[in-house]
């Protein structure tokens, strides 16, 4: 078991579209519960946008984090994610919301720090829209880094039901979700129907499909270093 501490550092979207609260709370507490040293940046720092949809104080967790200030204030007050050094980390997760479509597949600094650290070892993971940071991003053999790997992430599906698909920017001529982003990749894309948990683990690789995925993403990352 490992004995020293875990440090995560939890990325949000600083395009206005937002990030998607439940998305950093579900997974904050239970790194918090399995006494993971966390920091939260932005990809420009400051105070990024939380969408206003997300906000659902019907949702214990959402409430805490939301209500408690010296938590809402982890969110209110970010360093940019340019200011981080993957050395410092154990673990980079990309909370999602749908301005992470717009500011993360093209950022040096994700690209980077996902980049840095997939080749030592390190976890990276991703919940909702917040896989495609890993769309541009390749591994130690050159090769893109999510091809041939199991992954999940806002299905084609679930942004019909939104009727979002024709507003999403087009991801480098690959699609506009994700699941054609991923797919057009090589990579082994798998949902579940909307709105139902589905999360997929591949070696250091942790994705989650939506909102209902990023309660279930944390635990196995927790139970992940668990073992380490």
């Amino acid at each position: 078991k490992k004995s020293k501490m875990v440090k995560v550092l939890c990325v949000l979207t600083s395009h206005e579209k937002g990030f998607y609260l439940p998305e950093i709370a579900h997974p904050f507490f239970r790194f918090k519960k399995a006494g993971f040293e966390i920091k939260l940046c932005s990809i420009n720092g400051g105070n990024p946008t939380v969408t206003p949809a997300s906000i659902d104080l019907s949702d214990e967790e959402n409430k805490e984090f939301f209500e408690t200030p010296a938590i809402k204030s982890l969110t209110e007050n970010t360093l940019p994610l340019s200011s981080f050094n993957t050395s410092d980390f154990d673990l980079v997760f990309f909370v999602g919301g749908y301005g992470t479509m717009w500011d993360f597949p093209d950022s040096p600094d994700v690209i980077r720090i996902t980049e840095e650290m997939y080749a030592k070892g390190g976890a990276i993971a991703a919940v909702c829209h917040g896989p495609i940071a890993f769309s541009h991003c390749k591994g130690p053999d050159g090769e893109y880094l999510i091809k041939g790997k199991n992954i999940a992430g806002f299905s084609t599906a679930e942004e019909n039901v939104l009727g979002a698909l024709d507003s999403l920017p087009d991801c480098r001529g690959l699609g506009k979700s994700c699941e054609e982003v991923f797919v057009a990749r090589g990579a082994k894309y798998s949902c579940a129907p909307p709105w139902q948990s589905h999360v997929q683990v591949d070696g250091t690789l942790f994705t989650g499909q939506n909102p209902a995925s990023a309660a279930t993403l944390g635990d196995e990352l927790v139970k992940y270093f668990a073992t380490k």
